[in-house]
């Protein structure tokens, strides 16, 4: 796994030897401005091959809000983890106003081992080979492969499938019920008729979860209860130290 970290504190060096614990091959680089990271590291292969960005959200040359849009214009599929000692105004105002650039996580700065390594566990999770990948058939064009990670959430309509990425629509001549066991267990039923993906998730009530990008999925009577426990038994795990959005 390989790692940007954007820090310019001595915490970096705790942060590499956290790493190395992890049970894969963590391979850390880091920067000590955000002028380093853009100057080195974006629009080349470096940028491309990073599985996830931490970013102490105390760095700055630059505006913080201006660095985060560089950074996911580059990096739009890759999680970004920010690491703060507090919650400034910027981050408010990306939350609120444009959810889209929410980050994977928001750990402490300077956050604990058991932190860093759960959301590695997390990391490593969304880019096993066994859960990357779900292939589209196509009855009338070339099959499509897709990142599941890239997948927001599968709707039932009639006959097919719709399923809704980040960029994109695609359908497949597919039922929902055929669909769960093939696909990673990020992957939750609220409704019959919808799979979503957890990790989008940014909050959800009695009759309805609401995903990133404005999207409202109903919760049915009949999945209420499993779907309620799975996600919250997912909340639970990231404990008072971690903050998913």
């Amino acid at each position: 796994m390989n790692i940007i970290l954007l820090d310019h504190t001595e915490y970096a060096d705790k942060f590499k030897d956290i790493c190395h614990k992890f049970k894969t091959t963590v391979d850390v680089e880091v920067f000590e401005t955000d002028s380093k990271f853009i100057d080195a590291a974006l629009g080349t292969d470096k940028i491309e091959k990073a599985n996830a960005v931490f970013i102490n959200t105390s760095i700055g040359d630059h505006d913080f809000t201006s660095l985060v849009y560089e950074i996911k214009e580059q990096l739009e599929h890759t999680p970004v983890v920010y690491l703060s000692s507090n919650i400034p105004e910027d981050l408010l105002k990306i939350y609120f106003i444009d959810p889209y650039f929410k980050p994977f996580a928001i750990l402490p700065h300077p956050a604990s081992e058991e932190a860093v390594l759960r959301i590695l566990e997390q990391l490593l999770f969304l880019q096993s080979d066994g859960n990357r990948y779900f292939i589209v058939k196509n009855r009338k064009s070339m099959n499509m492969v897709l990142k599941t990670h890239d997948i927001l959430y599968f709707e039932s309509n009639k006959r097919k499938v719709l399923i809704h990425t980040l960029d994109d629509e695609y359908e497949m001549y597919t039922k929902i019920g055929n669909l769960q066991t093939s696909l990673p267990g990020f992957f939750l039923k609220p409704h019959n008729s919808f799979l979503i993906n957890m990790y989008y998730v940014e909050r959800y009530d009695a009759s309805s979860v609401h995903m990133k990008k404005g999207i409202t999925i109903p919760i049915s009577n009949s999945c209420r209860k499993k779907f309620t426990e799975k996600i919250d038994l997912y909340l639970k795990s990231a404990k008072n130290d971690t903050l998913y959005i």
